[in-house]
C-alpha cells in the first residue's frame, strides 16, 4: 500500500538542525521534554492525554484506546533571541515519528524515533589566559564550538490487565555523537595572518533506557480522575567513547585563517605543519562511570464537565554520583532537574456541524529547572503553550499545531534567552493489522 511505503520512509527520517545556545555546553546539552505537537501545546511532556481526552502519542498506556493503526510525525521549529545582544538564531528538528498498532483494545505496540538532546553551541571567551611556553609568557584567547546530540530509537508494548489499569514497557536505544572544537589564538597576533590552533574531541554514545508506564482510571466514574506515572532508568552495559584528536592549525579557505568548516577538511592543515605539534597523538578513552538520569514522572487529569479536561504533571530527573566533568565544555555544576505544568484541554465534539466545535483547543503553562547551573545560578525556564487539533477523515486522522513562548534565566548568561517555537504534527490512521476490519 502507498500508505505503508510512505510511513516507512518518514518513520526513519530524523532532522538534525538546532539553534546555537550557550545552555547546550553542559554535559549532554538540554533534554527535549516534548515530542508531539499536542503535548507541546499543553506545556507538558506527553505523559497526560493530549491527542484527545484519552490518548497521548508519547504515552504507550493510552495506545490501546486507538481504533486504528496510526503513524504520527511531528516537527519542531522556532528561534532563540537575546534582546541585549541583538542575537537571533533559528532551528528545526523532527521531534517524533512513531508507528502504533492497537490490538483488540487490550494490547498495543509501537516503534519510533526521536531526539533526546542536542548540543549545538558557539561560545567566545571574554577572558585572556596567560601561559608559559619556551620561557616566554603568551596571552591566549579561546572559543569553543560544539555540534551533535543524542537520539533514541524506541519500541513499546502495552497491556490493559484490567478494565481500569494499563501497564506499558518501553525500551530506548540511544545513539548519537557530538564533536567539540576548542580554538586558541595568540592575543597579540593578527587574526588575518596567524591561524588558530584547534583541539577536537569526539564522543560516541551507547546507552539503553527502560521505561515503565502505568495508568489508572479507577477513580474516573466516581471522581472524574485519571492517574498516570512513569519510571525510567538506564539499563545494561553503558559506554561512552571519547576520541581526542591531535591539535591542528585552521588555515581556513584560500589561506584565510579560521574560515574553514571544522571537520570537512577545507583548508585545514595537519599537525605536522606546526613543529611544536608533531609528537601529539590521537587518544581514545572509554568511560563507563558517567552520570545518566533516572526519571520519575506523575500526573493526573480531572474532567471538569462536558469536553473540558484539566491536567497536572510533575517530572523529576535524578542524576547518579558518577563524574561527568570530562563532558562539560565550560565549568558546570550538575543538579537534579524538575518540571511542573498545568494544562487545559477542550476536546472536539464529534459530528458537530460547527467548525469551532470540531477542533481540539489546548493551553498550558510550565516551569522547568534544568539539571545544570553555574556560579550557583540554575537554569530556569518558564513558559506558556497553546494550540489546536484538527481531526479529519474516518481513521482518526489529525493535524496538530502547538505554539510555545518561554524564557530561560540563569546558568552562563546574565541576559535572559527568549524562545519562540511551533510544533506541527500529522497523524494518519489505517486499518492495517487491526483484526476484523475491512476496507
Amino acid at each position: 500500500m502507498k500508505f505503508l511505503r510512505f510511513s516507512f520512509v518518514l518513520l526513519f527520517y530524523l532532522g538534525t538542525s538546532s539553534a546555537q545556545s550557550p545552555h547546550n555546553t553542559g554535559l549532554y546539552g538540554l533534554f527535549f521534554d516534548h515530542t508531539d505537537a499536542a503535548g507541546f501545546a499543553l506545556g507538558n511532556t506527553g505523559l497526560l492525554p493530549s491527542h484527545n481526552s484519552r490518548i497521548s502519542i508519547a504515552n504507550p498506556t493510552t495506545w490501546s484506546e486507538l481504533k486504528f493503526a496510526l503513524l504520527s510525525i511531528h516537527y519542531n521549529t522556532g528561534e532563540i533571541r537575546y534582546e541585549e545582544e541583538n542575537y537571533l538564531a533559528g532551528f528545526g528538528i523532527l521531534s517524533n515519528a512513531v508507528f502504533i498498532v492497537p490490538i483488540k483494545n487490550k494490547y498495543s505496540f509501537g516503534l519510533g524515533i526521536k531526539p533526546l538532546t542536542r548540543r549545538k553551541f558557539h561560545v567566545e571567551s571574554n577572558k585572556i589566559q596567560s601561559v608559559v611556553f619556551d620561557n616566554d609568557s603568551l596571552l591566549l584567547t579561546k572559543s569553543i564550538e560544539g555540534t551533535g546530540g543524542i537520539s533514541s530509537f524506541y519500541s513499546a508494548f502495552s497491556w490493559r490487565f484490567s478494565h481500569e489499569n494499563t501497564l506499558a514497557l518501553q525500551l530506548d536505544f540511544l545513539f548519537g555523537t557530538f564533536d567539540e572544537f576548542t580554538s586558541s589564538r595568540l592575543f597579540e597576533d593578527n587574526p588575518e595572518t596567524v591561524p588558530p590552533v584547534v583541539y577536537q574531541r569526539h564522543f560516541e554514545f551507547n546507552i539503553k533506557l527502560l521505561s515503565l508506564y502505568f495508568s489508572s482510571r479507577s477513580l474516573l466514574d466516581q471522581h472524574n480522575l485519571m492517574m498516570y506515572a512513569l519510571f525510567q532508568l538506564p539499563v545494561g552495559s553503558q559506554s561512552l567513547k571519547e576520541i581526542d584528536h591531535p591539535p591542528f592549525a585552521d588555515t581556513g579557505l584560500d589561506g584565510i585563517p579560521g574560515t574553514g568548516d571544522f571537520g570537512e577538511g577545507d583548508g585545514i592543515h595537519t599537525p605536522g605543519e606546526l613543529p611544536y605539534l608533531e609528537n601529539v597523538e590521537e587518544k581514545t578513552l572509554t568511560h563507563r562511570n558517567f552520570p545518566f538520569p533516572v526519571t520519575v514522572s506523575g500526573g493526573m487529569t480531572y474532567k471538569m464537565g462536558g469536553k473540558t479536561i484539566i491536567g497536572f504533571e510533575f517530572l523529576s530527573r535524578i542524576f547518579s554520583k558518577g563524574s561527568g566533568e570530562f563532558l562539560n565544555s565550560v565549568s558546570t555544576n550538575l543538579y537534579n532537574g524538575n518540571r511542573i505544568s498545568m494544562s487545559l484541554l477542550r476536546e472536539a465534539k464529534q459530528g458537530s456541524r460547527q467548525l469551532t466545535q470540531r477542533l481540539h483547543y489546548r493551553i498550558g503553562i510550565f516551569r522547568h529547572q534544568h539539571y545544570i547551573s553555574s556560579r550557583q545560578k540554575p537554569l530556569i525556564q518558564n513558559g506558556i503553550g497553546f494550540g489546536i487539533g484538527i481531526p479529519f477523515g474516518l481513521f482518526q486522522n489529525q493535524i496538530d499545531i502547538g505554539f510555545r513562548f518561554s524564557k530561560k534565566d540563569g546558568f552562563l548568561t546574565d541576559d535572559p534567552e527568549f524562545v519562540r517555537e511551533v510544533t506541527i504534527g500529522l497523524s494518519l490512521g489505517d486499518i492495517w493489522l487491526v483484526k476484523g476490519k475491512r476496507r
